[in-house]
């Protein structure tokens, strides 16, 4: 079995010799789609705040925030190859941030550091997300803000990863999925002060694939009838 810094470099190789316009184009809309969710929900960010994205990949989700903030910018990730792609498209946005390799597991930053931390899509990934959600507790300010989310347990994605997991065509390693109530329950067994939980759907973008199409139309409809169905859990919270 391969270390987990060679999975995700096999990801991230994947994604830039694919040269997709759809596929980068994607990522942008979805991206600038979750800072427009973060707004709405209450998150504020300022000039001069010295924000976290805990595995980050690319930085896209950094470098929309920095369309519209003069923030100051910081990813964390595992992956080296992430780290190349980020800095081509830094290069491209012509807007930077601070990137480091490392591990969510140790972050290599002072306690107290951040006034908001972005974690999205990382802690499904270990069997044992405790010691990943401690540490950033750890590293974000008294009152700082917190956004978290994981694939939800109450989504069609659950089939589509089990079905490319058996066909062996599954690239992202291990992964559980948690509900919101469930991830709302891992945070505040770690004293994280929760703000709002949600099940969320997954907005119809014009560059989504058919497997995400298909996927988003079925869980729109069981949304109709299941609290919490969607293919997004989020935790908003604070320290």
């Amino acid at each position: 079995m391969s270390s987990p810094e060679a999975n995700w470099n096999r990801v991230w190789d994947r994604a830039a010799q694919s040269g997709s316009y759809s596929y980068l184009h994607s990522r942008l809309e979805r991206s600038m789609d979750k800072v427009g969710y973060f707004i709405s929900n209450g998150v504020l960010f300022r000039d001069g705040d010295r924000v976290l994205e805990a595995g980050c990949g690319d930085g896209l989700v950094l470098l929309s925030l920095l369309r519209l903030f003069e923030i100051q910018g910081h990813g964390l990730d595992i992956s080296v190859s992430a780290k190349e792609r980020a800095e081509e498209l830094m290069e491209i946005e012509g807007n930077r941030f601070s990137f480091d390799i490392g591990d969510i597991l140790a972050m290599p930053y002072p306690d107290d550091h951040f006034d908001k931390i972005v974690c999205l899509g990382v802690i499904e990934h270990f069997h044992d997300p405790t010691q990943s959600l401690r540490e950033v507790y750890r590293v974000l300010k008294p009152g700082g803000q917190v956004i978290m989310m994981t694939p939800n347990k109450k989504s069609l994605g659950v089939l589509d990863r089990k079905v490319k997991q058996w066909m062996g065509t599954w690239p992202f390693g291990y992964q559980t999925e948690y509900s919101p109530a469930e991830l709302e329950g891992l945070m505040t067994a770690q004293h994280f002060q929760i703000r709002k939980r949600e099940g969320l759907l997954r907005r119809r973008l014009p560059h989504d694939n058919r497997t995400v199409r298909v996927i988003g139309n079925f869980d729109r409809l069981i949304n109709l009838f299941v609290e919490d169905w969607g293919f997004f859990s989020y935790v908003f919270a604070t320290k």
